[in-house]
């Protein structure tokens, strides 16, 4: 076993290259995942402090530091159960795999539940290595690992914070295992859930190719519809608010016209609307819910002022008067109602 002195020399000699190792890795992992399109909550890496070397080697009797593979750890945490396996697939593919540690597996055969994560024990690629950026780091070993954001909150909680670990009381003991057991079905459902939403979008985007429009406006169903309408306007911005979420509020402005379904919606979205849009978003922000609240006051300019309006519309650009005036808009009304202001591009 190697004495304190000769752990703490080696520790130093390695340091500085495993920090560098640090940063490629962690940023190789984020470009990766942005290219695969995979939404992750955070990822961190650290390598072992000296403390925790000396630790590890005194409680693991290890004798050499190739015996050490977590001295640089790399931790992404997804939001879902589905993502995990995603990400997985992508470090499979682009990395050197030495092992894989599945923690769920070996804890199938207790009754504890709660920490499930992946370990992959991993080395840059042969490919990788040939490139010069990457050849100082040939055979150097990491560990990845890979949990959902509420397994990373049952690790903090068990493991750091409160410290279950070891022998309980009963009454204890039988709270700790409800407990994670709760949090491990929430992960499931959540999952679920997930896979609930992508395979109605999906359901909304097939209907939407097909013309096949007479679906309830709800917040996917009405994205899946403009992102289709409006795909020549790539300069519109694809959501429903800067700041927060406001998809709700105009789904109830539109139930106030008697607008329930994507079909009823569509009549009323002409060519013409589409065509001065184009040149509306060359100076101005315009967003879905601008777009749409737009066209409602094109439709009945004294209803939707009167029924139609939310309380958060204080504003409009020059821009967007402009738009809406030339289809009728009584201008008078809209500076009635509304503060006009300079474009916001």
């Amino acid at each position: 076993m190697l004495t304190i002195e000769q752990i703490t020399t080696r520790y130093n000699e390695k340091f500085t290259i495993y920090e560098s190792l640090k940063h490629e890795v962690e940023s190789l992992i984020k470009k990766l995942l942005v290219i695969d399109k995979i939404i992750y909550q955070n990822i961190a890496s650290r390598v072992k402090t000296l403390n925790s070397v000396q630790i590890k080697f005194r409680e693991k009797h290890y004798n050499e530091f190739t015996q050490l593979t977590d001295f640089l750890g790399i931790r992404i945490i997804t939001y879902t159960l589905s993502d995990v396996e995603k990400v997985c697939k992508t470090i499979e593919s682009n990395f050197n795999v030495i092992e894989i540690i599945r923690f769920k597996d070996r804890l199938e055969s207790s009754a504890k539940v709660g920490y499930l994560s992946i370990h992959l024990i991993c080395k840059f690629s042969d490919e990788r290595i040939r490139l010069t950026e990457y050849s100082q780091y040939n055979n150097m070993v990491f560990e990845i690992q890979i949990r959902t954001i509420l397994q990373h909150a049952w690790a903090e909680i068990e493991h750091d914070k409160y410290k279950f670990e070891g022998d309980f009381p009963p009454d204890i003991k039988r709270r700790f295992d409800v407990l994670s057991a709760t949090l491990e079905l929430v992960d499931y459902e959540f999952d679920t859930i997930s896979k609930l939403k992508e395979e109605y979008t999906a359901d909304i985007y097939s209907k939407t190719q097909k013309r096949d429009l007479h679906i309830p406006i709800n917040t996917i169903s009405i994205a899946e519809y403009l992102r289709d309408k409006l795909k020549d306007i790539p300069e519109i911005h694809p959501n429903f608010g800067r700041l927060e979420d406001r998809s709700a509020d105009l789904i109830a402005e539109l139930s106030r016209f008697g607008i329930q379904y994507i079909n009823q919606l569509d009549a009323l979205i002409e060519e013409k609307y589409i065509r001065d849009l184009k040149k509306l978003v060359q100076n101005d922000y315009v967003n879905y819910v601008a777009f749409l609240r737009y066209i409602l006051m094109i439709i009945d300019g004294k209803k939707y002022f009167s029924e139609g309006l939310t309380k958060d519309v204080t504003f409009i650009s020059k821009s967007a008067v402009k738009f809406v005036t030339k289809f009728g808009v009584d201008s008078k009304l809209i500076n009635s109602k509304l503060n006009v202001v300079e474009d916001m591009l």
